[in-house]
């Protein structure tokens, strides 16, 4: 069955928000352009806009498997799951969401262990050592922004365990951006 000009115009709308999810004017389009064609949606969609600041909490359910997404602004943005499931499903994720944050319940950042040496504690990423919780798939290793001075043969350690774990997060967006052949994002500044 051929799709009608209303799901195409709705999934072209959608393919728009995926490509750039921090552009709220798209967002506000679709809106309107729901309002004239989905009514029931738009009030929906707005209602949660209006709460912009609150984080709605759904399950998203692929296959047998049930895992946590948050909407924000009346679409998913942000998922957490363990990192084999986000491997195994994050082509079809990012195909169908504006996804911008991604939480691997399952991985920690690994403490610097000579961070006696420095003074300040540092906390970075593996992709060799398999099995441990700070292993991360080379995949996801490889896009992730390593940070100044980082060295091939080293961890990349991060100031700190946020922007060590805001860096996977972002690796894995670009990964599953990547798997549904959407364009690299350029990520807003924000201070960690």
């Amino acid at each position: 069955m051929n799709p009608t000009q209303q799901e195409i115009d709705r999934a072209a709308f959608i393919r728009k928000i995926r490509e750039n999810p921090f552009d709220e004017t798209r967002r506000l389009i679709f809106a309107d352009w729901l309002e004239e064609h989905q009514p029931e949606q738009t009030n929906w969609i707005r209602q949660i806009r209006a709460c912009s600041e609150e984080v709605f909490e759904q399950d998203l359910v692929l296959g047998d498997q049930r895992f946590m997404i948050q909407l924000r602004n009346g679409m998913c943005c942000e998922l957490s799951m363990e990192c084999d499931d986000f491997m195994k499903h994050a082509k079809q994720i990012f195909e169908l969401y504006p996804i911008i944050q991604v939480t691997l319940i399952d991985k920690t950042p690994a403490a610097d262990r000579f961070e006696h040496e420095r003074g300040e504690p540092r906390f970075g990423w593996d992709a060799t050592s398999v099995g441990y919780s700070c292993f991360i798939p080379n995949e996801i290793f490889e896009l992730m922004d390593k940070p100044p001075g980082w060295v091939r043969t080293d961890y990349p350690f991060f100031d700190s365990k946020k922007i060590a774990i805001a860096a996977l997060s972002r690796a894995c967006v670009e990964y599953g951006r990547e798997q549904a052949g959407l364009p690299k994002l350029e990520w807003p500044k924000v201070d960690l």
